[in-house]
């Protein structure tokens, strides 16, 4: 879903510009990314892997919060953090680490990459642990 995200983006730029560009000054002006600031390190980290890894923890919580309370809740409380997440930037928000354009390489004040992916290890690892114990403690008959 993430790569065919990408490939949209990258066609909506193209018919924007009216040809296809890989020339950083092109990104610059038409989305307002300095693509000058990137190394190929960092573009694999922040385009690739933080998206997916937080979207699996996002996953992951949302599993969690349904064996507690229940699927219905679980959707809704996901849906709501993912929401929220837009309008504010907090290193707590998950759903900030998934929008390329708030990442601290392209403005300042953003989030940072590293932290985004140890915070997504720590609190997938929190909530793994204990939807596992509490599923095994539960009487499913």
């Amino acid at each position: 879903m993430y790569y065919a995200a990408m490939i949209l983006v990258l066609a909506a730029v193209t018919c924007a510009i009216g040809k296809w560009s890989t020339k950083p000054d092109d990104m610059l002006m038409e989305m307002g990314i300095d693509m000058q600031r990137f190394s190929t390190g960092n573009e694999v980290i922040v385009w690739l892997i933080l998206p997916m890894l937080c979207a699996c923890t996002i996953a992951v919580v949302q599993l969690t919060i349904s064996i507690f309370a229940g699927a219905i809740a679980g959707y809704i409380v996901s849906i709501v953090y993912l929401v929220v997440s837009v309008y504010w930037v907090s290193p707590f928000l998950m759903g900030n680490y998934l929008m390329i354009i708030r990442n601290n390489r392209l403005c300042a004040g953003g989030m940072d990459a590293a932290a985004g992916i140890i915070s997504c290890i720590i609190v997938m690892v929190v909530s793994i642990v204990s939807g596992s114990v509490y599923f095994n403690r539960k009487n499913i008959l």
